[in-house]
């Protein structure tokens, strides 16, 4: 537990994190950034506090290689929603009426921001032990899972931290891990634009205004990064200032090897035949090639492709298509319904690049075709298989 005496809030916090860690409940496909195993990045970036932005196309997996970070590593995930009723009181907080009885008449109540600053400086104690081979030092230590002990580029430990040393065993502070992720900053009113400013930059803090000009200061393993849209109507151009202050700023796009590993996987998990799925890939292929021609204005997202796979394994493949076509704006329906259709006729080729033909493994599939059925006088009935619906 954090040292010191504890108060009715942070006590409430620290038992509040282990529902913020995520928990996906499914695979995550990793997508390298650029040309980088994202999770190594992440790591690296928290640990030399530096800000990182994922930009790219809805639905593509920005949020998702957050998410996917943050329970691989058991830290707890602060998300601030930007939309255009977004608030400072909702980042920072405000003064609310005291619905407790007794006390003040209004208490202040923390935003997600702050929530997440005060996490991040709630450090434990750790017992170190330094040893040393070939003249490297390396260092064991007894963190509990989801906290970090600081080391330096000298691969020192940080002296700030250093509680008590004997020999070559030590008591030093374990900070715990934690991201505050900005989803689609650009949607951020003008007016909130200024509240990322302090907490991007060297500075790591927040300044309360309205408590008397309290300061704030982010752990050292606090992470603050965002997600943005650059197309999306309604998104304001992104201050250059506040751009600046990520110094990573890297392009999520459509990763098409993910996807047909989506799509081969979900596969397997509903027992459907090669046939059932393999046109997908081809209606994937058209959509996007009419996109980028300008035949239509939308396009489909990795989250389209694997939500049709989960439906049509749910409620079959009426519903799960009419969902998909409907996914799109009534401008682009009627492309994506010829779409469908030309990828569904056995009689018609597309020409799919080597990229995206690449990842649909097909071995452990039942069969190309389900079996034709032998005409009888009888009507046959067919076993259904039972899915697992999640209503």
């Amino acid at each position: 537990m954090p040292k010191g005496k504890l108060d009715n809030t942070e006590k409430k916090l620290i038992a509040s994190m282990q529902q913020m860690i995520p928990s996906l409940g499914k695979k995550f496909h990793d997508m390298k950034l650029a040309e980088m195993d994202s999770f190594k990045l992440l790591e690296m970036a928290q640990h030399r506090q530096i800000n990182v932005k994922l930009q790219g196309p809805t639905g593509g997996g920005k949020t998702t290689i957050y998410e996917a970070y943050c329970e691989s590593s058991r830290q707890p995930h602060f998300v601030a929603n930007m939309k255009g009723s977004t608030t400072s009181e909702e980042l920072i907080g405000a003064f609310v009426p005291n619905e407790e009885t007794g006390g003040a008449q209004y208490v202040w109540k923390d935003g997600v921001i702050i929530r997440a600053l005060k996490y991040s400086n709630m450090w434990v104690e750790a017992n170190v032990t330094k040893k040393t081979k070939d003249g490297t030092d390396t260092y064991e230590n007894d963190a509990p899972t989801g906290y970090a002990i600081d080391i330096n580029r000298k691969n020192e430990l940080a002296p700030e931290d250093i509680i008590k040393t004997e020999g070559n065993k030590f008591v030093v502070k374990a900070w715990p891990l934690c991201m505050l992720t900005v989803e689609e900053i650009n949607f951020s009113p003008e007016e909130l634009m200024s509240v990322w400013f302090s907490l991007l930059d060297i500075r790591r803090n927040i300044v309360l205004n309205e408590k008397d000009g309290e300061v704030i200061k982010a752990g050292k393993f606090l992470s603050v990064n965002a997600t943005m849209n650059p197309d999306y109507i309604g998104t304001n151009p992104l201050n250059e200032a506040l751009n600046d202050r990520f110094l990573i700023k890297l392009d999520v796009d459509y990763d098409v090897k993910v996807e047909n590993k989506i799509i081969a996987e979900t596969g397997k998990e509903y027992d459907f035949y090669v046939k059932e799925i393999q046109f997908l890939k081809k209606f994937v292929h058209l959509i996007r090639k009419g996109n980028n021609e300008g035949e239509l204005s939308g396009n489909i997202s990795t989250r389209m492709i694997e939500a049709f796979m989960v439906i049509k394994g749910n409620f079959g493949d009426e519903v799960a298509e009419r969902s998909l076509i409907n996914a799109f704006n009534v401008d682009d329906q009627g492309f994506a319904k010829e779409a469908f259709e030309i990828a569904k006729a056995d009689s018609n080729t597309v020409d799919l690049t080597s990229a995206e033909m690449e990842g649909l493994d097909l071995q452990n599939f039942k069969g190309y075709a389900p079996p034709k059925v032998a005409k009888t006088d009888a009507p046959v009935q067919t076993a259904k298989k039972k899915t697992d619906c999640p209503f």
